[in-house]
């Protein structure tokens, strides 16, 4: 209750359902009706509304009871198939979530066409903007494009769970699509590819590593030396040479470990920890000349030149 109340904008009220019922010792009688009605959905609101409107506006008991409130009458007395209707519309069963790829556009949209300040709003259509500016796009595969060249269906960077919007800042995917579209620009982004990458530039962010124009094209070509830009998942292909080496260089330095240090990792190589730390230090065994960013945690190995391919 304290929750809604502190974030109440009536815009946002929503409806009151109710039912008609006999027992008025439980019921509310709705106003030039003279029916005695039951709310069975709607009771936070109905409490919250009567909290703003008592304590936040000061209005006596017998004024809140003359307030008029959005209300949805089902003339049922079925309470059974009522209470079912309200678990289906509260378990998801009888509503369709929009996929993120619809969510995102309304953000994008609420900033273009409504001129939206809200920053959440803000970071979706900074992301559009750069992924425009370096021939990219948001997509899913119900649409049948994610094959095509720029396309990003991953949408755990672009649109992570909560509403950080420093987790992901919208600077950091800028350079994300500026490696693609200067690294692979006739590819679509690999999964892996965002992940990655992602990793390595919010790394740079906050470690103070000035990411330029300059930086990611540098950050492609020694790349591209070492790994040929291959992101794709696999072992028996050319386009599989990143994942196999970075695969290769974790079970040999797995292998290099102390065994109690070895109890406490898989023997499965995690790209999304490993991958970046493996990435930076082989550009940088291959001449990138500028600083890496440098990983700790589960995010940090120290691989010899021979598992970086030097």
């Amino acid at each position: 209750m304290f929750n809604i109340c502190g974030k109440f904008d009536p815009f946002f009220v929503n409806i009151i359902r109710v039912y008609p019922v006999e027992n008025k010792k439980v019921t509310g009688k709705l106003k030039n009706t003279g029916a005695y009605y039951a709310v069975w959905d709607g009771q936070h609101t109905v409490t919250s509304l009567i909290a703003v409107a008592m304590f936040g506006f000061g209005l006596s008991w017998e004024e809140t009871l003359e307030l008029e409130v959005p209300v949805a009458v089902y003339p049922n007395t079925n309470i059974a198939k009522l209470r079912q209707r309200f678990i289906g519309v509260h378990d998801g069963a009888m509503t369709k979530a929009l996929d993120k790829i619809d969510l995102y556009m309304q953000y994008v949209w609420a900033v273009r066409h409504n001129n939206d300040t809200d920053p959440w709003s803000k970071r979706f259509e900074e992301i559009q903007s750069a992924m425009e500016e370096f021939n990219c796009f948001f997509t899913h595969e119900k649409f049948g494009d994610t094959a095509m060249p720029g396309a990003i269906s991953r949408p755990s960077e672009i649109y992570p769970n909560g509403r950080d919007v420093n987790k992901w800042k919208s600077s950091v995917l800028r350079r994300v699509f500026q490696y693609h579209n200067i690294a692979i620009p006739d590819l679509p982004v690999e999964p892996l590819e965002i992940d990655n990458m992602s990793h390595i530039f919010r790394a740079c962010d906050q470690q103070g590593i000035e990411v330029n124009d300059e930086y990611v094209r540098q950050f492609a070509k020694y790349l591209g030396v070492v790994t040929g830009n291959t992101w794709a998942k696999g072992y028996k292909s050319s386009i599989n040479k990143k994942h196999k080496m970075v695969m290769n260089a974790y079970k040999s330095w797995l292998k290099r470990q102390h065994y109690r240090i070895r109890e406490n990792y898989n023997e499965r190589c995690n790209q999304t920890e490993v991958a970046p730390t493996w990435i930076c230090q082989a550009i940088k065994a291959a001449g990138f000349p500028f600083e890496v960013p440098v990983f700790i945690g589960k995010f940090a190995y120290d691989f010899n030149n021979n598992e970086l391919g030097v």
